[in-house]
């Protein structure tokens, strides 16, 4: 059987920073995200998908937005576009991924991009 017809994913890379870009990028297309960024529990950017400015200040916010009690608050881009959050645990670090932006199906998105992410990092 020949398996490379039943390949999901349309680009790979070994190299860690690649695959990151690849996944951040595939997210954001399919999300029809503005922004998307994978950062350090200091805010500093490892991986991004979208205008790189955008994406530093992306970063930033998220660790703050990730501590705040739900509801506490809302943070909202230029054009009043959603900020998400997700924490990812990876070896007793806190990494976050943020988002601006996306359609209705953005959070399911969002949710299986940091088991992709996690998988990512970990085979490296």
């Amino acid at each position: 059987m020949d398996y490379s017809q039943h390949e999901r994913r349309n680009r790979r890379s070994e190299e860690c920073g690649t695959a990151l870009r690849f996944q951040l990028e595939s997210l954001q297309q399919r999300g029809s995200m503005e922004a998307l960024a994978l950062c350090d529990n200091y805010g500093l950017l490892l991986a991004w998908a979208g205008e790189e400015d955008l994406c530093k200040e992306l970063g930033a916010f998220a660790p703050i937005v990730a501590r705040c009690p739900a509801g506490s608050l809302e943070v909202f881009g230029a054009d009043g576009a959603d900020v998400s959050v997700r924490s990812i645990d990876y070896f007793g670090q806190k990494l976050y991924l943020a988002s601006l932006g996306g359609d209705c199906g953005s959070a399911s998105l969002l949710n299986s991009s940091v088991r992709g992410i996690y998988r990512i990092l970990t085979s490296n």
